[in-house]
């Protein structure tokens, strides 16, 4: 899966964070990724913050 929306700011990429549409998106995705026992994620801010709101009650790590 793709990170969602990002904010819009002046950092470097890798440090942009989700807008709250972005947010809001991973949130409306929870269900589907219910079942994902791994995931992986680029070091990208709003990658991470994408999966750890997908993953937040599987308890599995990412990666």
């Amino acid at each position: 899966m793709r990170h969602f929306i990002p904010e819009r700011c002046d950092f470097p990429t890798e440090l942009i964070p989700l807008a709250e549409e972005g947010v809001a998106l991973a949130n409306s995705c929870k269900e589907l990724f219910s079942h994902v026992d791994n995931c992986y994620s680029s070091p990208y801010r709003r990658a991470f913050e994408t999966a750890k709101i997908i993953l937040c009650y599987t308890g599995y790590p990412i990666r």
